[in-house]
């Protein structure tokens, strides 16, 4: 696991040190379940540094028992890659990135934006580990980050399908939630823009409406117009502020909206005419 990999490089120096930035993962996982199990829970210390949780093991006896709880001789040779061997179950898999996200994951507040990543600072173990999510149909992306690599997701389809196969389903729901959310957002904004758009056109076209039959009034053209037309530019000019179908159903009986418009259309005609 990459978690495991991080500590070989360390212990490699005579010294195993973990780091956490969540107190909750600290306490439920690594305190009270591995070190707990080991023995050793009770006479470590923990410091902190720059925010951050820091457990530093040196002592030989302690390093010991983390290689033996960890199923490795820490004098053996071994090396800082994947064994692919061990993961050719799906079960085996997922356990694996299970660990590696909960040593070096993090997902960003959907609400701000959708990125997943796993950080290590192995290069090798981290393309490893893009390959193997690559070859379970992810479509990771990495780059490189003050000398970690960092293997990434920014779609909100693969955040989601990755944090349920780690078993982490609430996290997928709340993505899921904030991307409809947003959407929603989104939807209202265009409609309420498109009605603002659309409530401007009707503005504006009403105010060219007023002014021609205005004109026409005016001129004594519209007492030369047909009864029909008339009616049109004196409702027209009494009740600016309606909508076309608004107007439309002031009428008795009342006109349809293509029926209107057509007769507008015909009043406006003959005002540019007079121009």
């Amino acid at each position: 696991m990459l978690w495991e990999a991080r500590l070989a490089d360390a212990i490699l120096t005579g010294i195993c040190q973990f780091e956490w930035e969540n107190q909750s993962i600290m306490n439920n996982f690594f305190y009270n379940i591995f070190f707990a199990a080991s023995g050793m829970a009770a006479s470590l210390a923990l410091l902190k540094k720059g925010g951050k949780l820091v457990l530093r093991i040196t002592r030989e006896d302690k390093l010991d028992v983390i290689w033996r709880a960890l199923g490795y001789d820490r004098r053996a040779h071994f090396a800082l890659h994947l064994n692919f061997a061990l993961l050719e179950d799906e079960c085996c898999r997922i356990s694996f990135l299970r660990g590696a996200f909960l040593s070096g994951g993090s997902v960003t507040d959907p609400q701000k934006r959708y990125h997943l990543e796993l950080a290590t600072s192995h290069v090798q173990a981290g393309r490893e580990v893009e390959a193997l999510l690559r070859d379970m149909g992810f479509e990771p992306k990495n780059v490189m980050r003050q000398n970690n690599l960092i293997t990434y997701f920014k779609s909100s389809t693969h955040i989601e399908d990755l944090l349920t196969l780690i078993g982490a389903p609430g996290g997928a729901l709340e993505i899921m939630s904030a991307k409809i959310e947003k959407e929603m957002r989104n939807t209202v904004n265009r409609r309420v823009n498109c009605d603002a758009a659309n409530l401007d056109k009707a503005v504006l076209a009403s105010r060219e409406q007023v002014e021609a039959f205005t004109r026409l009034t005016e001129s004594g053209t519209i007492n030369d117009l047909p009864v029909k037309l008339q009616e049109v530019a004196v409702a027209r000019l009494l009740q600016p502020e309606l909508t076309l179908s608004e107007l439309a159903a002031t009428f008795d009986p009342p006109l349809t909206k293509s029926c209107l418009n057509h007769r507008i259309r015909k009043l406006m005609e003959i005002a540019r005419g007079e121009n």
